[in-house]
């Protein structure tokens, strides 16, 4: 059973008191009991209305965008390839002189280049799954 204030209000207390001595009083809960959200109506939306909206590539400049975000794939997938050349030289440079650090710090970055160029691959993907998710609320 959920407690109504506005039901209650004439069998309320006076007052309330809480743990740290701070008391509400009978008009406070009537103040907090009148300023109650009224639930949403059965429509899905608030205004009742059906908010049908897709992505599309109805905008000026959608097809552009579509290619400078293809272009800056790429240089992330050159940096990455990149990354993974220089971190392998440093791991192996670290091996040959014996140097644990420096062999640590080239896995670690052959390691990281790996993910960024998984990451990049993955994120159209990633991007239309969490997008499907949320579409889903």
């Amino acid at each position: 059973m959920i407690w109504d204030p506005i039901d209650d209000a004439a069998r309320m207390p006076i007052s309330i008191t809480l743990r740290a001595g701070w008391a509400i009083t009978s008009g406070v809960m009537r103040l907090l009991a009148a300023l109650r959200p009224d639930p949403a109506p059965s429509g899905g939306s608030p205004g009742g209305t059906n908010l049908d909206i897709k992505p599309n590539n109805v905008l000026p400049g959608a097809g552009a965008f579509s290619e400078v975000v293809g272009g800056l794939m790429s240089y992330g997938l050159l940096a990455a390839i990149a990354g993974a050349v220089i971190s392998a030289m440093v791991l192996g440079a670290g091996r040959w002189f014996g140097n644990p650090y420096a062999s640590s710090a080239g896995r670690a970055g052959v390691f990281a280049s790996l993910a960024a160029a998984l990451i990049i691959g993955a994120a159209g993907k990633l991007v239309e799954w969490a997008f499907n998710i949320g579409t889903g609320f």
